[in-house]
């Protein structure tokens, strides 16, 4: 039986929405950092999915959500990890297939996004990072 990606099922859904899913994939044809933010900023979304990979007690906490939020975007994710560190300022969301239904809740929630952003701005710095993956790593593991 082959399994899915995250990815490959979040492109059905949007294209079951009738909305274009981009993918670039910077390890075949990169793109310059100014047009990766020129793209991100003009992307309908931009979730955040992580495989069912065990990263241990740290988890993976990627850049591309932060990005996500600072540039408008709700913050969507499928990372409990990543939905730790950020609260009530990211989206969760356990399935690709939930994503759009929560972009659509959310497009008219402006003044929630501003303050995801403004969470972001004057808490995503590299200290800042380390310091919540110190926290991270003081918590026990779950069973």
């Amino acid at each position: 039986m082959k399994t899915t990606t995250p990815a490959f099922e979040f492109k059905r859904s949007c294209e079951s929405a009738g909305i274009q899913f981009i993918h670039h994939d910077p390890w075949k044809a990169a793109v310059s950092n100014e047009e990766s933010i020129r793209l991100s900023k003009l992307s309908y979304c931009m979730p955040d999915f992580r495989t069912k990979i065990d990263y241990g007690k740290i988890g993976y906490i990627p850049c591309r959500v932060f990005k996500a939020i600072s540039y408008g975007h709700t913050g969507i994710t499928n990372s409990m990890h990543v939905k730790e560190v950020l609260g009530d300022y990211v989206e969760y969301a356990e399935t690709p297939n939930e994503i759009l239904s929560i972009v659509k809740k959310r497009e008219n929630d402006v003044a929630w996004r501003e303050k995801a952003m403004q969470y972001v701005k004057e808490n995503h710095t590299f200290l800042q990072r380390v310091r919540d993956l110190a926290r991270i790593l003081q918590r026990p593991k779950p069973e």
